[in-house]
């Protein structure tokens, strides 16, 4: 180092250099790029160097590392929002939860799901770090159900579901049809299916008559499975039933997931009998079980084309022993399309199906289905042609349609049908055949015949005499 630069000329840094020597000059600046000269002096010589350096361009800034968001939901297959922007779809559960990168700032997470209310929430996002989201969904309410008895303190089952005891309200969430049930113990069981409308509340007064027979109160541990009665459906537990009559009867439940149990129970026809059932869970299940629901209930269910069952109000249709892989479920109603749900199943899997039948639409016009005896006859619909017998005359227009049928050697027939959209009318008619007439040659032709033949008849007498 030889010296410091100072701006101007007032003392710039001199010094001795060797004459007949180069020597090399180089000049630093914080900030600058360095300047650098070269330079072999005479003797005496003096030398003034210039140099004008350049700054240095300021470096670009380095961007934040982005932050990692992970959601998680209860229930899962809730769609994520991350700002407005769609970012995916929740697993449900921790083991494979759904992440995805944000930049560093505040962000609105959002998570939604059909049937609940939006999860919404404000995070701030710092770089390199990861946030986690549990979000528990809300069911959303359709409307409400106050159920009052008489006598108070009746256990309320709600579509198979116990919701507390009465007098009470109680909280719908779907729409449609409901089963309401009210039993208590000493009184026959009641129940009532109850429309709701969207923000209404219905109320059910159910009036509870002294039962007939004995009771049974059947709990499990776990809850919900399904309770048998000498292998008639009884509800899930914990359930009251009654009216059972006096005896020995046959208790079975079943709960996905868990091996049946069963047992036998003495009614005396007055007091309830307790049953109390700890349910043990299949060890190694080969098996999976598909659970079906139907709305509206009633509907046939057919697995892989075979018939399993029928659904109904408040009882799941639990379909057992489903083997692992490929399978479809139909549900079929009359007046509705057919649903059908393809479902991959597992060991010791539950599988829900919960169908909701789309009605078919009314027809809008009529059929007529026409034959006759002889067949092959010309057929008129209000006088204009439709073709021959047998035949099906389809898109009819309802109302009073004339009709005709027309066959060479047949008298014509005809007659009238009142019509409404949707009806299939059968219409089957006997042709009378026409009289056969004879033509002119023919009556000459008899008529010379007949007096050849009398001509020959008296020749033969003639010649006899």
């Amino acid at each position: 180092l030889q010296g410091v630069t100072s701006t101007g000329s007032t003392a710039p840094p001199v010094f001795l250099a060797v004459a007949g020597v180069q020597h090399d000059f180089v000049l630093k600046l914080d900030g600058y790029p360095d300047y650098s000269t070269s330079y072999t002096f005479n003797a005496s010589e003096c030398k003034t160097f210039e140099a004008t350096l350049q700054p240095l361009p300021s470096p670009s800034p380095v961007p934040p590392l982005p932050g990692l968001i992970v959601v998680i939901s209860t229930p899962g297959g809730a769609a994520v929002y991350l700002d407005g922007n769609y970012v995916g779809t929740t697993s449900g559960g921790s083991t494979a939860p759904l992440q995805f990168n944000a930049n560093v700032g505040n962000h609105v997470v959002k998570v939604s799901l059909s049937g609940y209310s939006d999860y919404k929430t404000g995070i701030y996002v710092n770089s390199g770090q990861t946030q986690t989201i549990t979000a528990s969904l809300e069911r959303q309410v359709y409307g409400y159900v106050f159920v009052n008895s008489i006598p108070a303190g009746a256990t309320v089952t709600i579509d198979g579901v116990s919701r507390g005891v009465t007098p009470n309200t109680f909280s719908i969430i779907t729409p449609n049809s409901h089963v309401v049930q009210v039993s208590l113990p000493g009184f026959a069981p009641w129940a009532m299916q109850v429309g709701v409308d969207y923000g209404q509340t219905v109320t059910v007064n159910a009036v509870l008559q002294v039962s007939s027979g004995g009771f049974i109160r059947v709990e499990s541990t776990p809850q919900g499975a399904e309770v048998y009665i000498d292998n008639i459906y009884k509800g899930h537990s914990n359930v009251n039933v009654g009216q059972v009559t006096p005896g020995f009867h046959s208790i079975r439940l079943h709960l996905s997931g868990y091996e049946d149990w069963s047992n036998r129970v003495y009614c005396d026809g007055i007091n309830t009998a307790l049953i109390t059932a700890a349910l043990i869970q299949e060890n190694k299940p080969t098996t999976a079980d598909v659970i079906v629901t139907s709305n509206p209930q009633g509907a046939s269910v057919y697995v892989d084309g075979a018939y399993k069952g029928v659904t109904s109000a408040g009882n799941p249709f639990d379909v057992t022993n489903i083997a692992a892989g490929a399978h479809s479920v139909t549900l079929k109603l009359a007046g509705y399309d057919d649903y059908t749900a393809s479902i991959t199943a597992k060991a010791g899997d539950i599988i829900r199906v919960d169908a909701v039948l789309d009605k078919q639409p009314q027809p809008q016009t009529a059929a007529v289905i026409l034959s006759s005896q002889p067949s092959d006859a010309q057929v008129y619909l209000d006088n204009v042609y439709k073709g021959i017998t047998p035949v099906t005359l389809s898109d009819v227009a309802p109302g009073t349609r004339a009709i005709a049928l027309k066959l060479d050697g047949y008298a014509d027939y005809s007659t009238t049908v009142s019509l409404k959209a949707g009806d299939a009318v059968s219409l089957s008619a006997t042709l009378n055949a026409l009289p056969k007439q004879s033509d002119g040659n023919n009556a000459l032709f008899i008529a010379a015949a007949a007096i050849i033949l009398a001509a020959v008849i008296f020749a033969l007498k003639f010649l006899k005499k």
